[in-house]
């Protein structure tokens, strides 16, 4: 066993959910586990320290002020602020993206200015920025990547003299890509534009340096690197956040209030309204402690040791699609894949029946999805506490192996692969798509009624998803032809009845083979799927009756 090795297999005892456990969990892009000494700190805090600070003169209020306060010297010493007040609480990068975007966006940026964002951007860092756009009158840009999901120079002449702000993630939630944030920094800057950096992928896995990147502001999140879920930073420069209103008004963002006048508090905390996290500020003080304890050469040499391995596997795989770079090097602990003839949550289910677990959808990146011309995709991704036995287990665990495709139950299986509804029909008297974008299941329902418009006589449906959106359809069409259209909306609620697992043993038995999908009631991820093609017929038939 390699020094590394040793040296990861120690850690991993420090981290309580997977120590010892049958779990590979490879969704660290989504949030990472927590070890002990981050559970131990925030423990501590609320048995030892708690109490609201800043607002009291007694010993325990100022102690939780300083605990809160010291959290945030230790962000911007990670990150390479020149000061903590640089460096604002929120809840998550979201937060902080929409704060940058109401109160630097909407007041800085005007009509016919240009805001550049990349098509790889989360949903967090897109749509604030086309809010303001469409507010402000300002001409929203798509900075796009080449074939390999870089963003070269040629990208970048989509930025211009009248470009006011550029948006940008260090590294691509779904492609693993590391952007030259510094260089994209440089450009912007060349033309009078300030750049907001999305660091949620980044900040945990390599050494950040804002100054040393000159980016205008960068956001993150603390459960993505260990720390609790609820606490967020944003780090901007000191000019840029002092000429900023307030995102938020209420307590502690003031420093004094009358009827009539208000004075707003310096930076930070005039941006920190009502009572903030201490307890997750201490959680991500601690968090930070850690990730130095580990060192991030360590880091950064098991996480792409890990990347080359499942990269390296899905190249030699035939009908595994790797989306992105071919390059183990262009991936920074992100893997994102397809499979032909298999969705990606159902990629994601089968894996998940053998304890790994992985992320399948559009990974909240939809402009993205429709750049790469797929629907969602399925996506490993890795922290330093993974191991070579743990991605090994992706291809050991069924994943590559999928001919047969049989991983639900017969009737499921049965009715996914040999749908006896999905073709299109002629002269249909009603027609309507059906949407699930958490799965990107797309369907579309078609309807044929009797001259009384009393009974379903034919029906059928068209589209792609995962299995169970695909079985579901095809089972309900199966039950509701040849039906009154009352009966069909009576099967319907009974069926969303028995996906809420309230529905009676004698109720499941009248949707004969719907059933099939009762356990659905228990996998919440899923349930969207199964009941897709009755929420479309339900709106269908009552569309008709409106008519």
């Amino acid at each position: 066993m390699s020094e590394l090795s040793k040296t990861i297999e120690s850690i991993r005892k420090d981290f309580p959910l997977i120590s010892g456990s049958n779990i590979a969990y490879l969704d660290n892009a989504a949030t990472t586990q927590k070890p002990q000494a981050v559970l131990d700190a925030v423990n501590k805090y609320y048995q030892e320290m708690n109490a609201n600070p800043f607002r009291g003169v007694y010993e325990l209020s100022e102690i939780a002020t300083e605990s809160y306060e010291n959290a945030r010297k230790a962000v911007a010493q990670f990150i390479g602020a020149k000061d903590a007040s640089q460096i604002v609480f929120t809840r998550n990068a979201t937060e902080s993206l929409n704060l940058i975007a109401y109160s630097y966006g909407m007041n800085f940026i005007k009509e016919g200015d240009e805001i550049v964002v990349s098509v790889m951007e989360h949903h967090s860092n897109f749509l604030p920025w086309k809010h303001v756009a469409e507010k402000c009158g300002a001409v929203l840009k798509q900075l796009t990547p080449d074939e390999n999901g870089e963003i070269t120079d040629k990208s970048l002449e989509v930025i211009t003299d009248k470009t006011r702000l550029v948006a940008v993630t260090q590294v691509s939630n779904v492609l693993g890509r590391v952007n030259d944030i510094k260089h994209i920094a440089e450009v912007a800057h060349a033309h009078g534009a300030v750049i907001v950096a999305d660091g949620a992928q980044s900040v945990p896995h390599m050494p950040v340096n804002v100054t040393d990147l000159d980016v205008d502001f960068l956001v993150f999140s603390g459960h993505k690197m260990l720390a609790p879920m609820g606490i967020g930073a944003l780090y901007g420069k000191k000019e840029l956040l002092d000429k900023m209103p307030p995102f938020l008004s209420g307590g502690e963002m003031i420093e004094i209030v009358h009827w009539d006048r208000v004075k707003y508090a310096e930076v930070p905390h005039k941006f920190e309204a009502g009572t903030v996290n201490t307890g997750g500020a201490v959680g991500l003080h601690a968090a930070i402690e850690y990730i130095n304890k580990v060192g991030f050469n360590t880091i950064m040499a098991q996480e792409r040791k890990l990347t080359k391995i499942a990269v390296d596997a899905i190249n030699d795989m035939k009908g595994v699609n790797l989306i992105g770079s071919p390059k183990a090097e262009d991936h920074e602990g992100i893997v994102t894949f397809t499979i032909d003839g298999v969705h990606p949550h159902d990629v994601a289910s089968i894996l998940d029946s053998q304890h790994i677990a992985v992320r399948a959808g559009h990974h909240c990146a939809q402009p993205l999805m429709d750049f790469l011309k797929v629907n969602s995709t399925t996506r490993a991704s890795f922290a330093f506490y993974n191991t070579e036995e743990e991605v090994h287990y992706l291809r050991s665990g069924g994943l590559w192996d999928m001919e047969t495709k049989t991983f639900y139950n017969e009737v499921l299986t049965d009715h996914n692969m040999h749908p006896y509804h999905k073709h299109d029909i002629d002269n249909a008297d009603l027609e309507l798509e059906g949407v699930n974008p958490s799965c990107g299941d797309d369907i579309i329902l078609k309807l044929k009624f009797d001259d009384a418009k009393k009974t379903i006589v034919d029906g059928a449906f068209t589209g792609d998803g995962c299995a169970i959106s695909q079985a579901s359809a095809d089972i309900m069409l199966e039950l509701i032809i040849g039906k009154p259209i009352d009966e069909a909306v009576h099967l319907s609620e009974l069926f969303l009845k028995m996906i809420k697992d309230e529905a009676t043993e004698e109720e499941i038995d009248e949707l004969d083979e719907a059933g099939a999908l009762r356990d659905i009631s228990h996998m919440p991820a899923r349930v969207k799927c199964a009941v897709l093609g009755w929420h479309t017929m339900e709106e269908m038939v009552e569309n008709l009756k409106n008519v």
